[in-house]
């Protein structure tokens, strides 16, 4: 829709997103006392008015016309391209990272209301600040790469959120209220580079097969999540906070990826 601008269009996007994720854990809140099948059933029905949306909105006037089907070795092929393998790598070290945290969001803010004796009431609703919460990232995110790029948000966001998952059960000692606060600065810069990732690989995939590309790289790193939601979830009664630690190789691959293809000494382009 606004190829000049694309990083602050996806932060949108993604942002909206974000809290599509959030909401699951707002509608329980919302639901306390009712059957388990009640937020599931909002959900369902938020997910069918949102694709009749998509629907009715149709394609942008900037998608490239193709000539029929492109088969799937056309998105593998942009891997060949030194530039879109890089913040490839960058992207599937970010979601080696993304969803585990998101499923790990109840688990933490649980133990912190534990700890600290207040009402378990308030769980759905803390999940859903600490989730939702990354749409600010995202769209804040999308408004500094119109002026400093999306690669300089990405990376600093990945390293931010990378810290993050190092230091946060080191500190696990630290009163709730500011562990809390630390989980909500977590779920602003946990997601605020997925936009940039997707806007930095629009840029860099062949122009006549951007969707199989972009195909190929969600596909990718949404299997990631896959491994890394069934590692620390499976070590959390174990391990607890320390599971954190398992998050750390993705945004750390990810920011070796960034910086191996050059994207670290970009500033101001998309």
């Amino acid at each position: 829709w606004t190829p000049r601008y694309a990083g602050a269009a996806l932060a949108w996007l993604i942002g909206m997103l974000t809290v599509g994720t959030a909401l699951p854990h707002l509608m329980r809140g919302a639901t306390l006392g009712l059957p388990w099948e009640w937020p599931l059933l909002g959900s369902s029905m938020l997910a069918l008015v949102g694709g009749a949306l998509v629907f009715l909105l149709g394609d942008g006037p900037h998608l490239p016309r193709t000539s029929g089907r492109i088969p799937l070795s056309r998105g593998l092929a942009a891997l060949g391209n030194a530039r879109f393998r890089s913040v490839a790598g960058g992207y599937f070290g970010h979601m080696w990272e993304l969803y585990a945290f998101w499923t790990l969001t109840p688990l933490l803010v649980a133990r912190e209301l534990d700890r600290a004796g207040w009402s378990g009431g308030l769980l759905p609703w803390l999940a859903f600040a600490v989730i939702a919460i990354g749409a600010l990232g995202c769209i804040g995110g999308g408004q500094l790469s119109r002026t400093r790029g999306s690669a300089w948000v990405a990376i600093r966001a990945l390293s931010i959120s990378g810290l993050l998952c190092l230091c946060y059960p080191l500190l696990a000692g630290l009163p709730s209220w500011l562990l809390l606060m630390l989980l909500l600065l977590w779920g602003v810069m946990v997601v605020a580079d997925s936009p940039q990732f997707s806007a930095l690989a629009a840029a860099a995939a062949p122009r006549e097969s951007i969707g199989s590309s972009l195909a190929v790289m969600n596909a990718v790193g949404y299997g990631l999540t896959l491994p890394a939601i069934w590692i620390t979830a499976g070590l959390w009664d174990t391990w607890g906070v320390w599971v954190s630690l398992l998050l750390v190789p993705g945004p750390l691959l990810g920011l070796w990826s960034l910086g191996r293809g050059g994207l670290h000494r970009l500033s101001t382009t998309n």
